[in-house]
């Protein structure tokens, strides 16, 4: 359980080094050298509205700053605000690090590409003697030395994990990912990682149950705040908005694209628009089947077994599709890696369900 820290509480913390004891790399710094400030932004967006996001950025402060964790994963659907929060992040914690680079996975086809670029800015060399980002991180840490501390943001994760499988499985021109994973978190520097993505690495997942102080942030929606959003699309009926942000997740990106479609339809009419009695998707379609896709077909079987469910489904009565429990429950945890579905505890166990896009998008997939 995380405790959410104030961030008017890290000016004191900040300024300690007992959290970087443990990770301490042996070389030293004799000569005390201050190195220049490396800092590359040009693949970040930029900096824009952000909505009470003021207890995630806290938290995420606590685990790079004060914790010094080596690897942070920010995960959540598409739309989210993943990237408008780290962006955020990244502006108001960047002078704590020497080098800070911003990349993602998207542009780089193959792992050594993506480590030869990372390595050739923060090192501003065109040929090295590094063979991995590790290497380099290794290198130019010294001991409480936290100008010498690397941030690397990589934006768009799960582009190196296969569709069609479980979340456990990386594309082969990415198939060492996970081991170079396991070597950042648990070999001593005082740099960062912060992945962003759709859906949580089984690496990250492992390692937080190790205590290796790998940290992962799921995203949620918005919830009463995202009524500043719904007042900038200037909706009326302003006693319906928390039902529609309720419909739609609190997601920034959903409840953008939905407003503007109450505008050109309705007028503004939130009330209009809400007295029909299916859930509108409308240009969301094309954004939730980019998840869809990467389902497995036990993935799918399931999730459409739980859009038929009126108040979800118990984990101990899977459906007749499934003979034996390894596919069930793997697929149940892959899809739980993926934030597509939650879990509710009750008396009688473990109930999943979806979210209400998420449930009409399968209705019209299997009415497709």
């Amino acid at each position: 359980m995380v405790i959410l820290t104030s961030v008017a509480k890290f000016a004191p913390i900040l300024n300690q080094k007992k959290a970087t004891k443990s990770r301490s790399p042996t070389t030293t710094n004799p000569d005390n050298i201050q190195p220049k400030k490396n800092h590359d932004l040009t693949d970040a967006p930029k900096p824009h509205n952000l909505y009470n996001r003021t207890n995630e950025l806290a938290t995420l402060k606590q685990w790079i700053l004060v914790e010094n964790s080596p690897i942070v994963t920010i995960t959540g659907l598409s739309g989210i605000g993943k990237t408008t929060l780290a962006r955020q992040l990244v502006e108001e914690i960047k002078d704590n690090f020497q080098g800070v680079i911003w990349r993602n996975h998207s542009k780089f086809t193959t792992l050594k590409s993506l480590q030869t670029n990372l390595i050739e800015f923060l090192s501003q060399e065109q040929k090295t003697k590094y063979s991995s980002i590790l290497d380099y991180l290794r290198s130019r840490s010294f001991p409480g030395g936290e100008t010498h501390r690397c941030l690397i943001i990589l934006d768009d994760f799960q582009e190196t994990l296969t569709t069609g499988e479980f979340v456990t499985t990386y594309i082969p021109e990415y198939k060492n990912y996970g081991k170079l994973i396991k070597e950042i978190a648990h070999s001593p520097h005082n740099s960062c990682l912060l992945l962003l993505s759709w859906e949580k690495p089984t690496e990250i997942a492992n390692l937080e149950t190790e205590n290796c102080h790998c940290h992962t942030l799921q995203l949620q929606g918005l919830g009463k705040s995202a009524t500043e959003l719904l007042k900038l699309k200037k909706l009326t009926d302003e006693d319906k908005w928390l039902e529609l942000i309720n419909l739609y997740s609190g997601n920034p990106l959903w409840l953008n694209i939905i407003a503007s479609t109450i505008q050109d339809l309705f007028n503004g009419r939130v009330s209009q628009f809400l007295s029909y009695s299916s859930l509108f998707l409308g240009d969301l379609e094309p954004i939730l089947h980019e998840h869809y896709r990467r389902l497995s077909e036990s993935e799918k079987l399931i999730m459409l077994w739980l859009a038929n469910q009126d108040f979800g489904g118990n984990i101990c009565n899977k459906p007749p599709e499934f003979s034996g429990n390894n596919v069930f429950l793997g697929a149940i945890q892959s899809l739980r890696k993926r934030g597509l579905i939650k879990k509710n505890v009750s008396k009688e166990g473990s109930v999943f369900t979806l979210e209400p896009v998420i449930k009409q998008y399968v209705k019209n997939q299997s009415n497709s």
